[in-house]
């Protein structure tokens, strides 16, 4: 399986994130990003990929055949104007970091997302720096628990049968 550093550098990142992605030291800072943010402990899985228009990166933390626990970070570009509501200067990325669980509903949502952080911005510099926010937000989540039905328990849903968290 590829590193982190190598499946950044296969992305096409100038056509996803834009033309100021298509130089060798923000190829090489996003590489540097993914690499760390990669490195989230423990993960039973990880990787990066583009679904044409978002940069997806994801951390499998913990995993049973019927329940995980999960961080996703996306960046996203905006094409110019897209985003009617803002104020000029229209955000050029969203940067988004979820937390999400699997789900225990009795009719199954698949996932539910219990964290969720967003950030807006219009500069490299700025993106530079919600990453980092995102980083240090998810080591937060990840010291709070690595429980998922810690997590479940806290976003008040359906508990996994068995959980011993509900009976607290």
């Amino acid at each position: 399986m590829p590193d982190a550093v190598e499946m950044i550098t296969e992305l096409p990142l100038a056509t996803v994130l834009g033309p100021e992605f298509d130089t060798e030291e923000a190829q090489a800072w996003l590489a540097g990003w993914a690499d760390q943010w990669m490195g989230l402990e423990p993960a039973a899985g990880r990787g990066w990929h583009s679904n044409g228009t978002d940069l997806i990166g994801g951390s499998l933390l913990w995993e049973t055949v019927s329940d995980w626990l999960e961080i996703d970070i996306e960046i996203r570009r905006h094409p110019k104007g897209i985003l009617r509501d803002s104020r000029p200067p229209d955000p050029v990325w969203t940067v988004t970091l979820v937390l999400m669980v699997g789900c225990w509903c009795q009719d199954n949502h698949n996932a539910h997302y219990i964290e969720e952080r967003r950030w807006d911005v219009g500069s490299v510099e700025a993106l530079t720096d919600r990453t980092r926010s995102a980083y240090t937000v998810a080591q937060g989540w990840l010291e709070s628990s690595m429980d998922a039905d810690y997590w479940r328990h806290r976003a008040r849903l359906q508990p996994r049968p068995g959980s011993t968290i509900a009976e607290q």
